[in-house]
């Protein structure tokens, strides 16, 4: 088997324009894999829309998109015990408590602060295995040292070792992409090499496809909703010009004051196909209707707010403004 392991950063590759979704789905094209596996989902997880809640968010928006419309197998591989989660904010809390533990901790903790100043910037392939690997894989070593392989550590070592078996049982001798949090890779490290299986990491220098490049846009504009060079965004937004980016073409206009020319925007996106990325649906109807209240349309709002609860599946957020744009017009004192 030959495996491509590729890094889960959760919100943090919309910051990150050399290391976003897309960039992840072309370096897993690239490898033409059979399978599509990942610890971040369950076995049957794709079966009900709301695995979509993920914090992983290169999961639905790129990588299970591209892999299901490619006819590559996905497999999830995370399993959920009683106490998961928890265990490891317990153990910390107990060893803030006992001052031998904590002197066998100090090493990590300092390597866990320098973590988290590489993970303030954006990342990019190099500094990520250059800098920010590095630094994981001592946290991760210090924990099982200072601890064990138990809720120090969030069992990930036997989670990874099982995690490891059942993907070969599954894949046997194809070619399988594996993408994990950024915490699980030392441990699927050790267990990848213990298992024989001839496998690499994310390549330093991935070619930036078009779609990278839009995405980059993308998320600029999603994580940006105040910026000095707004008029410039909005061009570029115009020129991508898919529905995604006249939402967030219409989101700007909105924070710039400009409600009426937000809603004729939002209402000519809202006749197009906008049933991508996955988010999107949901959002979108739910600022149609809160335009449509401000331009005094209660009728046509009330339609929108129907139509984010109406979808299957739609963001914890999108589903909020709806319940509250029924109960009360948006601009009323509604938040």
């Amino acid at each position: 088997m030959e495996l491509l392991l590729l890094p889960l950063l959760g919100p943090l590759h919309l910051l990150s324009p050399a290391l976003n979704a897309m960039t992840l789905r072309d370096a897993a094209a690239a490898f033409r894999p059979g399978l599509l596996a990942s610890t971040a989902l369950g076995a049957n997880s794709l079966q009900d829309p709301s695995w979509q809640d993920t914090e992983e968010i290169a999961l639905p928006l790129a990588l299970i998109p591209w892999a299901l419309g490619a006819g590559v197998r996905v497999a999830g591989l995370a399993t959920q015990a009683p106490g998961d989660g928890a265990e490891e904010a317990d153990f910390r809390r107990v060893a803030a408590e006992v001052p031998d533990l904590q002197r066998r901790l100090a090493p990590v903790l300092a390597a866990e602060s320098e973590l988290q100043e590489l993970l303030s910037g954006r990342l990019t392939p190099a500094l990520l295995l250059d800098e920010v690997l590095p630094l994981v894989r001592r946290i991760e070593l210090g924990l099982e040292q200072a601890a064990g392989d138990g809720p120090a550590t969030g069992r990930r070592f036997a989670r990874a070792a099982a995690a490891v078996q059942r993907l070969t049982a599954l894949a046997g001798a194809g070619r399988v992409v594996l993408l994990a949090g950024l915490q699980e890779l030392p441990a699927l490290e050790r267990a990848l090499d213990h298992s024989g299986v001839n496998w690499q990491l994310l390549p330093r220098q991935p070619e930036i496809s078009e779609a990278a490049r839009n995405r980059s846009l993308l998320d600029q504009a999603l994580t940006s909703a105040t910026l000095d060079n707004r008029e410039a965004l909005l061009e570029a937004l115009e020129r991508e010009g898919s529905a995604e980016a006249g939402y967030h073409r219409s989101s700007l206009l909105l924070a710039a004051g400009d409600a009426p020319a937000a809603l004729a925007l939002l209402e000519r996106v809202a006749n197009t196909d906008f049933s991508r990325p996955y988010f999107l649906p949901g959002w979108l109807l739910a600022r149609l209707g809160q335009l449509r209240d401000l331009a005094g349309e209660r009728e046509a709002a009330l339609k929108a707010y129907r139509g984010v609860l109406a979808l299957s599946w739609a963001p914890a957020e999108a589903l909020e403004a709806a319940r509250d744009g029924l109960a009360a017009p948006f601009g009323s004192g509604n938040p």
